[in-house]
């Protein structure tokens, strides 16, 4: 994916700023050989013990980056906090990442460590009135670190992703415990390290380590969830030749809808889910129906209204479907009452079912089809918002457009060319209704 020209100017800042930071940093360091030490050890945990949740990765990184503040100081705590780029990712991170991971470790690592020596607190050494001061010292620290972090972060994914800066703040805003216990946890490790030995410190990660194994195992699960239902995608795209990209269309359009509509989290994930299969049941439609030139007869568009149900069928006992079945079941309904399958009416339907009726029609106005050109985003927007209120959830409507003024959006310019069909029967009703597409 190309990076839109302010985000490579963002990147690019802040790896300078970053390389600027280790250079002078490198200039002032004290203690080589711990800074070489924890270095190592840095780059061991965030590669053996790397988990992402969200848009951040959280590591035991975390825990010898804090360390660093006490054994090293701010110079040597930059180094360790910048040498975590270099760990070791079977996702193979693009340089680009790694040169913006690079320079937002450094600067905040950079920046905490001194912070952590104005306020007072202890390097390579602990008096006997250490505690409990520095606790606080750290724990100070460390929320300063993770703000850099999150801040840094969310500005660039608010310009690779188009999502709004709050939207990434309030999903990593979670893991805020997390960060304090993990200031906690790197104390420690100092606190072992200078009464004990280096090996002594290593101990005590060993229990988190295998914690954070389990976690990034989790992660891949969830990796296998979006592999299984991408293979759900490609078995409708075999099936109905209109909805090749589609269902990925509409689950980032219904994504950006949900976004701006300010859902939680957890049910952007549904939504996404949702979207993304809310065509499945096509896959019981005979192809004859599917890929019919011209109209269909009133037996032919019975036949069409059963694949929402037919999709609720096929994903019901899915667990981590649960959320999303609504929109797989109700994307047909209208705000008026007069879709399918169950002729529900306004708030009736389902918050995820209305955000795809949005979605779904969006696109299809938006691509390009054998049998007639793409409107523009504009006439797209103009038509949805003379169909508010009688087919389609007036706020969702607004989402829909002020998410695509904020972020953009190009639909599908090349035509999809059926070896005999022309007009798709897939397609969703704006008013007026023509002829009987579903």
């Amino acid at each position: 994916m190309r990076l839109p020209a302010r985000a490579r100017i963002y990147i690019g800042t802040v790896t300078v700023a970053g390389m600027a930071a280790c250079a002078f940093a490198g200039a002032h360091v004290t203690y080589w050989p711990t800074v070489a030490l924890l270095c190592g050890l840095m780059v061991t945990c965030d590669s053996l013990s790397s988990a992402k949740v969200r848009w951040v990765d959280l590591s035991l990184g975390l825990v010898v980056a804090v360390a660093s503040f006490t054994l090293v100081g701010a110079a040597g705590a930059t180094l360790v906090c910048a040498s975590a780029a270099l760990a070791y990712s079977s996702e193979s991170p693009a340089l680009v990442k790694r040169a913006f991971n690079f320079g937002q470790l450094a600067l905040a690592g950079g920046t905490a460590g001194l912070l952590y020596e104005q306020l007072g607190g202890p390097v390579h050494s602990f008096g006997s009135n250490a505690f409990p001061r520095t606790v606080w010292v750290v724990m100070a620290t460390v929320l300063v670190e993770s703000i850099i972090n999150v801040a840094l972060t969310a500005g660039v994914v608010a310009m690779v992703e188009g999502l709004r800066p709050t939207s990434v703040l309030r999903a990593v805003a979670s893991s805020s415990l997390s960060y304090v216990a993990y200031g906690a946890l790197g104390l420690m490790l100092a606190v072992l390290w200078l009464s004990y030995t280096p090996v002594a410190a290593v101990l005590l990660l060993l229990p988190f380590l295998s914690a954070r194994w389990a976690l990034r195992q989790y992660a891949e699960q969830e990796k296998a969830y979006d592999a299984t239902l991408r293979a759900l995608i490609a078995a409708i795209e075999v099936k109905d030749g209109y909805t090749r990209g589609h269902s990925e269309r509409v689950s980032r359009i219904a994504t950006m809808i949900a976004h701006e509509a300010h859902l939680p989290e957890f049910r952007v994930d549904a939504v996404r889910y949702g979207a993304l299969l809310h065509d499945v049941g096509k896959t019981g439609i005979p192809s004859r129906i599917l890929g019919k030139h011209g109209k269909l007869t009133d037996e032919e568009f019975d036949v069409i209204k059963t694949h929402p149900a037919r999709g609720l069928e096929m994903l019901e006992g899915i667990e981590f479907l649960t959320d999303s079945l609504a929109g797989v079941f109700h994307h047909h309904e209208r705000m008026d009452g007069a879709g399918y399958p169950l002729g529900l009416v306004g708030l009736e339907i389902p918050e995820i079912a209305r955000i795809i009726m949005v979605a779904d029609a969006f696109d299809a106005m938006t691509s390009t089809r054998s049998y007639r050109p793409a409107r523009s985003v504009e006439k797209a927007v103009a038509e949805l918002r003379r169909c508010e209120g009688v087919q389609f959830d007036p706020a969702m409507v607004a989402a829909l457009v002020g998410a695509v003024a904020r972020v953009g959006w190009e639909g599908d310019p090349e035509p999809f060319r059926p070896a005999e069909a022309g007009d798709s029967m897939s397609e969703p009703l704006l008013l007026p209704q023509p002829s009987a597409r579903a």
